[in-house]
C-alpha cells in the first residue's frame, strides 16, 4: 500500500490586527543517516558543513514586521520539556542586522537525541502603541537512521540487434543499444568487454558512467557477438551482460564439418599414479552444415581405448563424453597414462564413415611428494571459421579473418599463466608441419586472409602445442575447421528468403555466491538463469537440458521450464561446500524449421550448448575467534511496485565457523523507535527460519531455538522500512541492521479549492479535493474546470458533465460535498458508477493558524463512502485567520 500526504492553506484576509510568527528553515526537516555515506559524517544533509538556518517571519495585521520584531529560542527534545539551546545552537543576525533573531544549528544533533526528533520554539514579540503583543512558533526535525546496503550491481537493457534477410538493421541502420548499470553499496568503475586476451575497456567508454552505448558497428564483436562486464570499486560486485546478432538468413546449399568442444585433457595424478581429478573431462562433438548444426541427424558411434572407459561415460548420447563423475577411487587409469575416445561419424546408419574425431586423455604425474603437478592447455578464440564459396583457388572473406591460440599452464590450484612452448601446425590431419617455427612463444595468430591458410584445399587446421624448444612431447591440441555455404552455381531465379540463424541467449552468464570462511553460503542461494530461443528475429519454443551437479558444490536443479522464455534454476544450501569457482554446460534444444531436399518446408529441432560460471566469494573473519554478526538478504532488498516477499538472516559468526546457542531479536524502526516485531505492532513481518524452501514460523526448531530470519511483505514497507537484530550470546549482545525500499512508483498528492487559496469579508463556499497522480498518470480522475454549488445546474449541462453538489446543512459536521455525473438526463452520484469507482482512500485533518490540530466543529467525513472522502466541504465559518488542511490518501 502506497501512502502520500497533500496541504492546502486558505487564508481570511479580513482578519487582521492579530501577530503571528512563523519559522522557516534552509534544509529539509528530515535528517537522513547512513552507515554506507562514502564521505563526510553520514548525515545528509550535514548540518556540521551546511549549517541549519531557521528564519522566522513575523506577520501583524497582515503586514511582514520580521526584522522589526524581537525573538527568544527554546528548544525541546521529543516529547520532553522546553529547555535552553546547547552550544551547538546560537541565534545570530543573519545576513545582516535587517533580519534578527535567526537560529544557527551547526552540528548534527539530532545524533545524540534520544527521540529522533527536536522540535525549536520561537517567541516574537513585536510592541503596538505601546502594547506589547508575543506569538509562539514551532518547527520540527526529525532523524532516519538507515541500516547497510547490500553490494549489488546490474545491467539491464535491450541483448539482441535484429536483422532482416538483405544484411539490413532492424528497425533502422542507426539503431543502438544502451545499457544501464546499477548498483547499491558500491561504485560504478569502468564498462570492459571480453577479447581473446581477457577484458579490455570498452571503446568510448567513460569512467565511472552508469550507462554504456553499443553501437553495432563496434569493433568488439566476435563471431556476431559480445560478453560486456561492469566493474565496481569492490572486485567481488560486477555484471555480465551479452549482446547478440540476429540474421534472417537465405536457404543455400552448405559443406559439413565437425568438431570437438575439447580434443585433449590432461588429468592430474600423483607420483604412484592415481589419478587426483576428473575435473574438465568431458567433450561434444557438433556436426555443421554450413553455419547450421545438424548433429542430431548424423548417426554417430563411439569406441573406447580402453574398452573399459565405456561404463564410465555418463553422457546421454552419442555425440557427448563425461568422464566428470569418475571418482578418484577407480582403477582403470592407474595402470595406463593415456586413453581415448574415436567418434566415428556416418550420414546413414550403414554408410561409409565421413568424419572422425579423437578426444584424448593423458595423465601428467607428480613428482616427488609435495611436487603439484602442472596442467598445459591450448585455447583458441574460434573453432570454426565460415568463408564464401571458393572462387579463384582461394576461400574469400573469412569470419573470423583471425584466429588467435593461446599457450597456459596451470599449477595445482594457482591461476593459468601463459607458457611459452612450441605451438606448430598441420592442414588438414597433414603429418606435416606447415610454415614451421623455431622460436618459443605463449601466442600465436593464424590470419586467414594470407597464404597458405586462404588457399581452397585448406578444410582444417589443427594445432598442436609442444614443450618448450624441440616438437617432441605434445602437450595439448586445438582444431579450427573451415566452413561454407556451398559453391555458387549458376544464377538461378530469386527464391524465396530462408529460415534465419539459431541462438539461444541466456540472462544470466555468471554469478559471485556470497561465502563464510567455511566455504559455505551465508545464506541458501537461488542461481536464476532465464532463457529464450530464437530463430532469426522469430522467438521459438526453447527446452534445456540442464544437469545435476555434485552436491559438494550445488544441491540439486529445479526443473527447467519447457517454453518460449524459460528458467533454469539451481539451489545451493547452507550445507554445501564450494570449490572456489566452476562452469556449468548448459544443452538447449531450439524448435524451428527448415527445407528438406525437395524444398519443402519441415519441422526440425536445433541443439545449442552455453556456459554459466560461478565464483565463490568467500568472507575471512578477521582476529581469533572474533564474534561477527551479519545479515544476509538471499533474494534482496529491494521491493518492486509493492509485489514480493524479502527473506533477511541473521548469522553470528565465532572465529571461523557459526555460533552455537545464540538467540536474536529482530525489531522494526517505527515512530522514532525500534520496536519488536510481532502481529499486533509491526503487520506485514514475521519471524522465524526458512529451512531449504520451506518457511517455518517463529523459530527453526533447533536446540536452540531461534528465530534467525524474518520474512518481509510489502505491507511492512511504505517506501523504506529499516529493520535491527540482537544477538545474545555468551552474556553479550550483537547488534546489525538493514534496510528494505520499496520501489513502487511514488503518488503525488496536491490539494485544490473551488474558492481559491483566500477569502474576503468572510464570503464563500465550496470544496477541498485531492489530486493523485503516479508516473504522470492521474487516479481517481477528477474532471477539469470542476464546479460547486448547493444546487445541481438547471441550464447548459452536456453528456458527460461534472458538478460538485454542496450540502449546506445549518450544522457545520453535517455539511459534505459529493461529485455527481450528468448523463444525458439526470444527474447521477459517481459513486453508483463501476466504472467511476475511486481506489484510493482519503483521511482528512484541519489544523488553526497556530498549526494546532482541530477536531470539533469540522465538515462531516463518510469513513465508508471513499468517493465521498475525495471532496470537503469548505466555507468562511471553518476559518479563523487561516486554515490549513491535510489529506493522507492510500493506494
Amino acid at each position: 500500500m502506497a501512502t502520500s500526504y497533500g496541504s492546502i492553506t486558505i487564508v481570511d484576509i479580513t482578519d487582521i490586527g492579530e501577530f503571528s510568527v512563523y519559522p522557516t528553515a534552509n534544509n529539509p526537516r528530515t535528517q537522513i543517516y547512513s552507515p554506507d555515506h562514502t564521505s563526510g559524517s553520514g548525515y545528509m544533509p550535514d548540518w556540521s558543513s551546511t549549517n541549519l538556518l531557521i528564519t522566522p517571519v513575523a506577520y501583524y495585521a497582515s503586514q511582514n514586521v520580521s526584522t522589526t520584531a524581537t525573538y527568544t529560542w527554546k528548544r525541546r527534545d521529543g516529547a520532553g520539556n522546553v529547555v535552553d539551546l546547547t552550544a551547538d545552537e546560537t541565534v545570530i543576525n543573519f545576513p545582516d542586522t535587517q533580519h534578527p533573531g535567526v537560529l544557527q544549528v551547526s552540528n548534527n544533533v539530532l545524533g545524540n537525541s534520544t527521540s529522533g526528533i527536536i522540535s525549536y520554539i520561537v517567541t516574537a514579540h513585536y510592541t503596538v502603541d505601546n502594547v506589547p503583543l508575543e506569538a509562539v512558533g514551532e518547527i520540527d526535525f526529525s532523524l532516519t537512521r538507515q541500516g547497510s546496503v547490500a553490494k549489488t550491481a546490474t545491467i539491464t537493457g535491450e541483448s539482441i540487434f535484429k536483422y532482416n534477410s538483405a544484411g539490413q538493421l532492424l528497425p533502422d541502420n542507426n539503431k543502438t543499444i544502451t545499457l544501464n548499470g546499477k548498483v547499491a553499496g558500491v561504485s560504478i568503475t569502468t564498462w570492459q568487454y571480453k577479447n581473446t586476451n581477457g577484458w579490455a575497456t570498452y571503446p568510448n567508454s567513460t569512467t565511472g558512467s552508469s550507462s554504456l552505448v553499443v553501437r553495432p558497428t563496434d569493433s568488439v564483436f566476435n563471431n556476431d557477438s559480445v560478453t560486456i562486464r561492469l566493474n565496481t570499486n569492490d572486485n567481488t560486485v560486477y555484471d555480465l551482460f551479452t549482446i547478440t546478432k540476429l540474421y534472417d538468413g537465405v536457404k543455400g546449399d552448405s559443406v559439413n564439418s565437425a568438431v570437438l568442444s575439447n580434443e585433449d585433457q590432461m588429468l592430474p595424478a600423483d607420483k604412484n599414479g592415481k589419478v587426483t581429478s576428473y575435473s574438465g573431462a568431458e567433450t561434444t562433438l557438433t556436426i555443421r552444415e554450413g553455419t547450421q548444426d545438424v548433429t542430431n541427424s548424423w548417426y554417430i558411434t563411439k569406441t573406447y581405448s580402453p574398452t573399459s572407459l565405456s561404463t564410465l561415460d555418463s553422457a546421454a548420447n552419442d555425440y557427448e563424453v563425461d568422464f566428470t563423475g569418475i571418482s578418484v577411487s577407480d582403477t582403470t587409469f592407474n595402470n595406463i597414462d593415456t586413453a581415448y575416445v574415436l567418434f566415428e561419424c556416418r550420414k546413414t546408419s550403414t554408410g561409409a564413415v565421413e568424419f572422425s574425431r579423437k578426444f584424448s586423455l593423458v595423465k601428467v604425474k607428480t613428482g616427488q611428494d609435495g611436487e603439484t603437478p602442472t596442467i598445459y592447455s591450448l585455447q583458441v578464440s574460434a573453432l570454426a571459421v565460415n568463408t564464401e564459396p571458393a572462387n579463384g583457388g582461394v576461400h574469400p572473406n573469412p569470419n573470423p579473418t583471425q584466429v588467435v591460440f593461446n599457450a597456459y599452464q596451470q599449477t595445482g590450484n594457482a591461476l593459468p599463466t601463459a607458457y611459452d612452448g612450441r605451438i606448430q601446425f598441420y592442414i588438414n590431419d597433414s603429418s606435416t608441419i606447415s610454415v614451421p617455427v623455431t622460436t618459443n612463444t605463449s601466442t600465436r595468430t593464424i590470419n586467414f586472409t594470407d597464404s597458405p591458410w586462404n588457399a581452397d584445399t585448406v578444410k582444417s587446421v589443427k594445432a598442436v602445442l609442444y614443450e618448450a624448444g624441440a616438437n617432441t612431447k605434445q602437450l595439448d591440441s586445438q582444431t579450427v575447421v573451415i566452413v561454407n555455404d556451398g559453391s555458387k552455381g549458376t544464377d538461378g531465379a530469386p527464391g524465396a528468403t530462408g529460415f534465419g540463424a539459431v541462438n539461444v541467449i541466456i540472462g544470466n552468464e555468471a554469478d559471485v555466491i556470497p561465502c563464510n570462511s567455511s566455504n559455505h553460503p551465508l545464506s541458501q542461494f537461488t542461481i536464476d538463469i532465464p532463457y529464450e530461443g530464437y530463430q532469426g528475429t522469430t522467438l521459438k519454443t526453447t527446452s534445456v537440458n540442464a544437469p545435476s551437479l555434485p552436491a559438494s558444490d550445488f544441491g540439486r536443479v529445479i526443473a527447467a521450464d519447457t517454453s518460449t522464455a524459460g528458467h533454469v534454476k539451481y539451489v545451493i544450501k547452507t550445507t554445501d561446500t564450494l570449490s572456489a569457482g566452476g562452469q556449468v554446460t548448459l544443452t538447449f534444444t531450439v524448435n524451428c524449421k527448415d527445407y528438406d531436399a525437395n524444398g519443402a518446408v519441415i519441422d526440425k529441432t536445433v541443439s545449442i550448448s552455453k556456459i554459466y560460471t560461478w565464483t565463490r566469494s568467500s568472507a575471512a573473519v578477521n582476529g581469533q575467534n572474533a564474534i561477527v554478526l551479519q545479515v544476509a538478504t538471499p533474494n534482496g532488498t529491494v521491493i518492486v511496485n509493492g509485489d514480493g516477499t524479502l527473506y533477511a538472516r541473521a548469522i553470528l559468526s565465532n572465529g571461523a565457523g557459526e555460533a552455537s546457542g545464540e538467540t536474536y531479536t529482530w525489531s522494526q524502526f517505527k515512530n522514532g523507535a525500534y520496536i519488536p516485531i510481532s502481529s499486533s505492532t509491526t503487520p506485514g513481518v514475521e519471524t522465524g527460519h526458512l529451512n531449504s524452501i520451506t518457511w517455518t514460523s517463529g523459530d527453526n526448531g533447533s536446540a536452540d531455538n531461534v528465530s534467525d530470519y524474518i520474512k518481509i511483505t510489502p505491507t511492512a514497507v511504505e517506501g523504506y522500512a529499516s529493520f535491527q537484530v540482537v544477538s545474545n550470546y555468551k552474556s553479550k549482545s550483537y547488534t546489525q541492521y538493514i534496510s528494505v525500499i520499496d520501489k513502487t512508483d511514488p503518488v503525488q498528492v496536491s490539494l485544490h479549492s473551488t474558492v481559491g487559496t483566500q477569502i474576503k469579508n468572510s464570503q464563500g463556499q465550496g470544496c477541498v479535493y485531492a489530486r493523485v497522480v503516479r508516473s504522470d498518470k492521474e487516479l481517481d480522475i477528477v474532471p477539469q474546470n470542476i464546479e460547486a454549488g448547493t444546487s445541481t445546474p438547471e441550464s447548459g449541462m452536456t453528456n458527460g458533465d461534472y458538478f460538485v453538489l454542496l450540502s449546506n446543512d445549518s450544522t457545520v459536521t453535517n455539511r459534505t460535498a459529493r461529485l455527481y455525473k450528468y448523463n444525458g438526463t439526470i444527474w447521477v452520484d459517481i459513486n453508483t458508477i463501476p466504472a467511476e469507482k475511486r481506489v484510493g482512500k482519503y483521511t482528512w485533518t484541519f489544523r488553526n493558524s497556530d498549526n494546532t490540530p482541530i477536531t470539533t466543529g469540522v465538515p462531516y467525513q463518510d469513513t465508508v463512502d471513499r468517493t465521498q472522502n475525495q471532496f470537503i466541504y469548505i466555507d468562511a465559518s471553518l476559518i479563523n485567520q487561516k486554515i490549513t488542511i491535510d489529506c493522507q490518501v492510500e493506494i
